[in-house]
């Protein structure tokens, strides 16, 4: 835990020990050092949705592999923020009518399960 330095820039901490004064680049070394060792795991995604407004779920017309700029995933963006799984489940919005929301939620899985197989 980083305790804020008294009286001290507000970007300036003191290490767990309160022994010696850090700055934020340290701190961003520590959380990287600690995310090699222990992976991120990402419990909410909202990608099926979000290509579902994009590109009708048409996962070959989308590269993730590229930074996609009008989407919150992509595979740059979830290695640069050490993501190291995904928890994944099926959305739908409560407002659907229950047949709506049942046939969503199977088109979601397929779509789902495509994009992780590609």
């Amino acid at each position: 835990m980083y305790a804020p330095a008294r009286g001290g820039h507000p970007s300036r901490y003191f290490d767990s020990r309160r022994t010696r004064l850090i700055g934020p680049d340290d701190a961003l070394d520590r959380v990287r050092e600690l995310l090699r060792g222990t992976p991120l795991i990402d419990g909410h995604n909202d990608l099926p949705e979000a290509l579902r407004r994009r590109a009708g779920l048409r996962i070959s017309e989308v590269d993730l592999g590229q930074s996609v700029a009008d989407l919150v995933t992509d595979i740059p963006r979830l290695r640069a923020g050490a993501v190291g799984a995904q928890f994944w489940s099926v959305w739908v919005p409560a407002s659907l009518p229950e047949s709506e929301a049942t046939r969503r939620g199977f088109v979601s899985t397929r779509a789902d399960s495509r994009w992780l197989r590609a």
